[in-house]
């Protein structure tokens, strides 16, 4: 039974709730951060939340870890899924995003190029979480996720590194972004 927003998880979970589908892990990974950066939702919430998705700066700005850990447990539980995601030009900082990760960990990503779309589980569990959440917040959650969904990549990313610049600070596609 949900009764309250206490983890990562749900969080991630109520974002796609609103977006229902989201190109790319480094789009959900900035939206997640500007999540974290701009609402009072997360201000009221993050010292009930028993975890965080602990952002540092890193090759292409905000990043976790653990935001890929929650996409896969997500996926695991039926919650999301994902698809492969033809790319083109507006996708280029998506392929960087791949190496950014393996560069990190030595790994390999099964997220990368991936389009995540929300699951009728998955919507069932944004709505619980919905319910228990004050109307102000929801609506501040909606209101984000869709105002950013809705622009591409790059302009994501150059709002961020305009309006965060210390998240960008060890970023190796600031100039690029910024086009200076």
């Amino acid at each position: 039974m949900i009764d309250q927003v206490e983890r990562t998880t749900d969080i991630v979970i109520l974002m796609f709730y609103f977006a229902r589908e989201v190109r790319g892990v480094t789009k959900v990974q900035k939206i997640l951060y500007l999540m974290e950066k701009e609402t009072e939702f997360y201000e009221a919430y993050k010292d009930k939340l028993t975890d965080e998705l602990d952002f540092k700066a890193y090759n292409m700005g905000p990043f976790s870890e653990n935001v890929y850990d929650e996409l896969e447990f997500l996926i695991n539980i039926g919650a999301l899924e994902k698809d492969s995601m033809e790319l083109d030009a507006a996708d280029s900082y998506e392929v960087k995003s791949f190496e950014e990760r393996e560069e990190a960990l030595g790994a390999s990503n099964e997220l990368s190029n991936k389009v995540f779309k929300i699951t009728d589980k998955g919507d069932k569990i944004g709505e619980k979480l919905v319910q228990v959440l004050e109307d102000e917040y929801v609506e501040e959650i909606k209101e984000l996720t869709r105002k950013y969904n809705k622009k591409s990549l790059s302009n994501v990313l150059e709002y961020v590194y305009t309006a965060y610049p210390d998240s960008a600070r060890n970023s190796k596609i600031r100039d690029e972004v910024l086009k200076q």
